[in-house]
């Protein structure tokens, strides 16, 4: 039941990056097209990116968290023993996890400071831009509690 909704939460993720990044794509190509062939760049169209990329780059890693994905440099496991690999993946998620919580608590304060502010080029409020913090931090939290989860079902076997 709990695995469906992780599926659900993570599916939604993929989704909503995908969606990001074709929409940035879309825009930076009309912003060119705008700029070199109409001679007109359009005010909303550099910040819409930009909030795309800073959405995208902030969310994603919480896929890559979930399913191991991420970038990590193994030449160094070929000589060490498995306890102390083990040891190192798990202190690495540790890290991982306070980094997410750091994102979670500074973002949402950084989110509330923002919130007067208007983007110039859109007409949004800043914190639009800055609240992809704690969701990011959300988002890892999740990913490292399913892994959290998978490792105790393996420990009681």
């Amino acid at each position: 039941m709990i695995s469906k909704v992780y599926d659900k939460f993570f599916s939604f993720i993929m989704n909503f990056c995908k969606l990001l990044l074709l929409a940035q794509v879309l825009i930076v190509i009309y912003v060119v097209f705008g700029r070199y062939i109409l001679h007109s760049t359009p005010a909303w169209g550099e910040e819409s990116a930009l909030i795309c990329m800073v959405w995208f780059c902030l969310i994603s890693p919480a896929l890559a968290i979930r399913d191991g994905s991420h970038l990590k440099m193994e030449i160094i496991e070929m000589w060490m023993p498995d306890k102390v690999i083990k040891i190192i993946d798990n202190l690495n998620q540790l890290i991982v996890f306070f980094f997410a919580l750091f994102l979670l608590i500074a973002g949402t304060r950084l989110t509330m400071l923002t919130a007067l502010s208007i983007l110039p080029g859109i007409g949004i409020k800043t914190s639009w831009l800055y609240v992809s913090l704690p969701v990011a931090g959300v988002a890892m939290i999740i990913a490292l509690t399913e892994k959290v989860k998978k490792l105790i079902e393996e420990m009681r076997k």
